[in-house]
C-alpha cells in the first residue's frame, strides 16, 4: 500500500498510469480538511536520552509545500492485490472528507 496527504493541486493533478492499472494497483483519492497529528513527529536518541520533536506543520508528501492545521489536503491511497484499506485518513489526519 502506498499513501500520500497531498495539497489540493497535487492532488487534482496525481493520477494512475496505465501500466500501473494493468498491473492492478487500484487508487482511492479522499479530499477534506486534515489535522496534524498530536504524535506527528520525529524522536531523537542519543547519549541515554530520547527527545520527542514535534512536526510544526504538515507538509504535502509530493511538492513539499506546507499545509497548516485544518487546511483541506487530499490523501491518495494506492493498493493491489490486497482488499481496500482501512480509512487511514480519519483515523491518523482526523480529515472530514468533503
Amino acid at each position: 500500500m502506498i499513501r500520500y496527504i497531498a495539497c489540493l493541486k497535487c492532488g487534482e493533478q496525481f493520477h494512475v498510469h496505465s501500466e500501473d492499472v494493468n498491473e492492478g494497483w487500484q487508487v482511492r483519492k479522499r479530499t477534506g480538511k486534515a489535522t496534524r497529528p498530536s504524535d506527528f513527529g520525529v524522536t531523537v536518541s542519543g547519549g541515554g536520552k530520547s527527545t520527542f520533536l514535534p512536526y510544526q506543520e504538515m507538509v504535502c508528501d509530493i511538492c513539499n509545500r506546507p499545509m497548516p492545521d485544518g487546511s483541506i489536503v487530499t490523501a491518495i491511497t494506492m493498493w493491489r492485490n490486497e482488499p481496500e484499506p482501512d480509512n487511514w485518513e480519519k483515523t491518523e489526519y482526523s480529515m472530514e472528507v468533503t
